[in-house]
């Protein structure tokens, strides 16, 4: 035991020595190093918050060329976004060479191999080749999730979808984004819920909506107003209810809250210290009764 404990030491030792050995002798003039990948030996070297590029004998290519990196802590494996002393941003590569040029006005990140990006105050989409999916002419620009974006122009809100075309013409004051092939818009201070083509699948006529849960979805009428301490978070209460696709109202609003569970067609809602339970698509009164010990 103790023979291999002495191995395990004398191993460490070596490899620390090995990476101390291959750090270059100039390194201590800098406050932090990353070594590039390439044919050359070269480095981003940090000095307080400036970032220069150097060869392997430590002598300046470029001075100050990056005022920030991301991620942190570094890891130089891959695209990196990085700020130029102007406050540029852009998307360098791990051998030092730009993919994105630095010209953007915030960080981005690729999701999905797609980023968005502003350029003096106007939104699009980036592909992680450097090449646009949709060039910035947005005043707003969301994430995609379930195939679509939500998109702002002249103060409404639209939707492009995945290749970049604008799918949904914007015309909503707000909007969320699809899920279950539904998504949530507001017109008017009032919400509904559109499909995959813009048309309205329940019109904008409540308080709060969710997307639908199989055939139902859950809408609210507003509640009483709820003073926070008289600070900015003062707010109305949502009373919720249940709506099927045709839109019909077939559970009241009336509770705090409600929970969908379409695989049985079955609503869980609370009012107060009460939890009911119903089935939407209409069952027994023993049915219902039974459905406390199987939600619970």
């Amino acid at each position: 035991m103790f023979r291999r404990w002495i191995c395990i030491l004398l191993t460490a030792l070596l490899l620390a020595s090995l990476a101390f050995a291959e750090e270059p002798a100039w390194s201590a003039e800098w406050d932090e190093l990353v070594e590039l990948k390439g044919e050359e030996a070269r480095y981003l070297a940090r000095r307080d918050v400036l970032w220069s590029l150097v060869d392997a004998d430590g002598e300046v290519i470029e001075a100050d060329m990056l005022s920030f990196l991301m991620p942190v802590p570094l890891s130089m494996d891959g695209p990196m976004v990085a700020m130029i002393p102007d406050g540029r941003w852009g998307c360098l590569l791990d051998t030092g060479e730009w993919l994105v040029e630095p010209a953007y006005d915030y960080p981005f990140t690729f999701d999905g191999g797609v980023a968005r990006v502003c350029l003096n105050g106007k939104w699009g989409y980036l592909l992680d080749t450097g090449e646009y999916l949709v060039e910035p002419r947005f005043d707003a620009a969301g994430a995609f999730f379930g195939g679509f974006a939500e998109v702002r122009l002249d103060g409404k809100w639209g939707y492009i979808d995945e290749q970049g075309v604008l799918r949904i013409e914007p015309r909503f004051d707000d909007c969320g984004y699809f899920y279950n092939g539904s998504a949530e818009v507001e017109v008017d201070g009032l919400r509904g819920l559109i499909d995959e083509d813009g048309a309205y699948l329940i019109e904008p006529k409540y308080y709060g909506i969710n997307s639908f849960e199989g055939d139902y979805a859950t809408v609210a009428r507003q509640g009483a107003y709820v003073e926070d301490n008289g600070s900015s978070s003062d707010y109305y209460e949502y009373i919720w209810g249940v709506v099927d696709r045709s839109g019909t109202l077939v559970l009241p609003m009336e509770y705090d809250s409600i929970e969908i569970f379409p695989e049985d067609s079955v609503a869980v809602a609370t009012l107060g210290d009460e939890t009911h339970y119903f089935h939407l698509s209409g069952s027994t009164a023993e049915e219902v009764a039974q459905l406390g010990s199987s939600f619970t």
